[in-house]
């Protein structure tokens, strides 16, 4: 199984760079073998961009995000977070993160290239529509097990062992960058792990149990 979580492909900016990883996993993939990514769609990132900036207080701190609209469809995350140093003084953490989405059905069209059986599982709602907002997107390159994958995608599991482990784990830890913001995973009892954002010498952390985010 190899799997791409936490809307991470929304950060390759071009369509061709998305199709090259599709046929990068394939390659790699045993006989049988599974790929899962989620991906924020492009009526996410819409919504984020008109909405208003989000504010997030956490002890002393201060996380303020901001997702503005770029050309051809982009988004930009600003994020600022400002760390309380000691009394009325802060320090000024900041980053713009570019995120892109493209239409669903050109993503599945590019999959079915390479993989025997292709499906879309929206997480919110019965079937994917217009407005889906996270969807998960699963292939096999054989029908080999895809059911129980299928159903692992459709219960929210999104960091797995083999699929006879697949139900609950604890999992590794995964190490990520402040400036691409891959998720950060702790040893926990499910499959969704949450993710931080290190902060000085510090660790803000988002537990994302419900599989939403915390401005959703």
């Amino acid at each position: 199984m190899i799997f791409c979580v936490f809307d991470s492909i929304n950060h390759v900016r071009r369509f061709s760079d998305w199709k090259k990883v599709f046929a990068l996993v394939r390659r790699h993939l045993s006989p049988g073998g599974c790929f899962i990514l989620d991906i924020n769609t492009q009526r996410k990132l819409e919504r984020l961009i008109a909405g208003a900036p989000w504010l997030h207080r956490f002890g002393k701190n201060l996380l303020i995000m901001d997702v503005t609209a770029l050309p051809n469809r982009r988004s930009n995350w600003n994020i600022k977070v400002f760390e309380h140093v000691a009394g009325s003084r802060y320090v000024l953490h900041e980053e713009d993160i570019v995120e892109v989405s493209f239409p669903l059905r050109q993503i599945v069209a590019a999959w079915r290239t390479y993989y025997v059986k292709v499906r879309v599982i929206d997480p919110d709602r019965n079937r994917p529509t217009a407005k889906s907002e996270r969807v998960f997107l699963w292939a096999t390159t054989h029908d080999h097990q895809s059911s129980l994958c299928s159903e692992r995608v459709k219960q929210g599991y999104t960091c797995c062992r083999p699929f006879s482990q697949c139900s609950v784990k604890r999992s590794a830890s995964l190490v990520s960058t402040w400036r691409n913001l891959l998720p950060i995973a702790f040893p926990y009892d499910v499959c969704h792990a949450p993710y931080g954002y290190p902060i000085g010498g510090g660790l803000w952390v988002n537990d994302q149990t419900s599989g939403k985010e915390p401005w959703r």
